[in-house]
């Protein structure tokens, strides 16, 4: 479970499925978007098993939703060492074999010509893979919901503990569909954080399990769904 902590709350817990941290504070939401994003802010600080995570690592920030995200750029890193761990060693050897047969013909052309240029000689099978333009397969999201519906099935697939955040996503989204897509996030091991600015005055509670709401009035009064129980 990964703590969000920020002074001077009692720290917020975001497990598997849905958490809503919402506020009347603009500031305040502004700084914590900017600290989910690249963690430049200063204004709060994540943690897991009382180890504080960097959170370019331990986060996925989606953002604001009102357009499609760039998927690429999101899973984009995680594509081929996935694809990796799916290799045995007979693919291996084929791309190794494959990659040492290019660069022979390359250094031919190199030496043929006296051209005054290097190339590594090392396997890099990583790199070999982004040469193949790896990218995700086409998918049509017309909604939010099919957005976060579709990010929480590559996340399973790619088995990614990642925290993954939006911003201001609970505004397109009814109680009954976040109910849905928390339930499916229970079910495939996968944290999604919802952070919005609101206008109300109180918390708004979504009774079910999966979903944990936060909500920190104009007052910085903190109030919690678990409260409410």
């Amino acid at each position: 479970m990964k703590r969000l902590s920020i002074y001077p709350y009692d720290p917020f817990n975001i497990d598997i499925g849905i958490t809503i941290l919402e506020s009347k504070n603009s500031k305040l939401i502004w700084r914590l978007s900017r600290f989910l994003n690249d963690g430049e802010d200063d204004v709060a600080v994540l943690s897991e098993n009382s180890k504080i995570l960097k959170v370019n690592k331990a986060t996925r920030y989606i953002g604001d939703v009102t357009t499609v995200p760039d998927f690429n750029k999101t899973f984009g890193k995680q594509f081929a060492e996935i694809l990796v761990k799916h290799c045995d060693n007979d693919l291996m050897q084929q791309l190794q074999t494959a990659d040492f047969s290019i660069k022979n013909n390359i250094l031919q052309v190199i030496f043929n010509n006296d051209l005054p240029f290097k190339i590594t000689e090392n396997f890099d099978v990583l790199k070999l893979l982004k040469y193949l333009d790896l990218s995700i397969e086409n998918v049509k999201c017309e909604s939010v919901y099919d957005i976060i519906e579709y990010v929480i099935d590559i996340a399973n697939r790619l088995s990614d503990s990642s925290l993954y955040v939006f911003i201001n996503a609970r505004y397109y989204l009814s109680d009954e569909q976040i109910m849905l897509l928390a339930n499916e996030a229970k079910i495939k091991n996968v944290s999604i954080l919802l952070v919005s600015l609101t206008l109300s005055s109180a918390i708004h509670e979504i009774t079910t399990d999966d979903v944990v709401t936060y909500f920190i009035d104009d007052d910085f009064v903190d109030f919690r769904s678990d409260d409410l129980r």
